[in-house]
């Protein structure tokens, strides 16, 4: 006979935790008639964004590449039968890469600054994170299980049985995002004004904490 006498509880956890290290994701992008030029653009645009970089002491290892890819540029056009169709124009590629330091807001103040002076205008997303996600994730779990067993034992002991072993843990595995954005702009240009003022050299900011949340299922027998 199958034991259904079980007792099934959801554990949650939540945790609010201060970052402590910055990223800088870069988008760069163009187009061009021509394929070579355009891979050529692309590795033009990349090398001034790194010497930029490299200026404010950065590494050639530090600012890695996220995603790279080159594709046709099609547009809709219309032809001589009014007829609207797409038609090849030439090629784009976009390069994203990602600049990632220890919170400094002088040195966010000069990244911002330095990359608004690139002709190529990269786009700019700056978000805070954890540098180590493996133990906020771990603790996540393990207090999430925690407040599972306490309920259970408040379950048990108000309907007057005693808890067994655990029969069954359900777990989602999703992925959680341990990181809070602060600003985002398609390109530079548009905030040029903005990072051209001398008070972002050393810019005073306090990074949100990060709120993150999880649960687990678990199911414990009755004795």
């Amino acid at each position: 006979m199958t034991d259904n006498r079980m007792i099934t509880v959801k554990g949650v956890a939540k945790l609010t935790l201060p970052p402590d290290e910055t990223a800088v994701r870069i988008g760069l992008t163009g187009t061009d008639a021509d394929y070579r030029c355009t891979v050529e653009q692309s590795a033009e645009d990349f090398q001034e964004v790194r010497e930029a970089l490299e200026a404010l002491g950065f590494g050639n290892d530090d600012l890695k590449t996220t995603r790279f890819d080159i594709s046709p540029k099609r547009e809709q056009v219309r032809g001589d039968d009014h007829e609207w169709k797409w038609e090849q124009t030439g090629f784009q590629y976009r390069h994203d890469a990602v600049l990632v330091f220890n919170i400094d807001n002088e040195k966010l103040g000069q990244v911002l600054h330095a990359l608004s002076q690139c002709e190529s205008h990269p786009a700019i997303d700056v978000d805070f994170g954890l540098h180590d996600e493996g133990t906020a994730k771990d603790l996540l779990i393990t207090t999430a299980v925690h407040d599972a067993a306490r309920k259970a034992q408040a379950l048990a002991k108000a309907a007057d049985v005693t808890l067994g072993e655990i029969a069954d843990i359900e777990y989602s595995w999703t992925d959680i995002e341990f990181r809070s954005t602060l600003m985002s702009y398609d390109s530079v240009p548009a905030a040029a004004e903005c990072f051209d003022a001398p008070h972002l050299l050393d810019m005073d900011i306090t990074p949100d904490d990060i709120k993150v949340s999880d649960s687990v299922v678990v199911r414990w027998r009755i004795e």
